[in-house]
């Protein structure tokens, strides 16, 4: 979940991060792990 720092007007139309600081401690962690990667090229 994105958590502004600080009051923000009109949250919608502005992009997270870029127009106003937020909380990084609220968003999601994870973690990806692969076995295998395959890269295909097209002849």
């Amino acid at each position: 979940m994105i958590v502004p720092i600080g009051e923000v007007d009109n949250i919608d139309v502005q992009w997270a991060a870029k127009d106003y600081k937020i909380d990084m401690q609220n968003l999601p962690k994870s973690l990806v792990m692969f076995d295998t990667v395959q890269i295909e090229y097209a002849d």
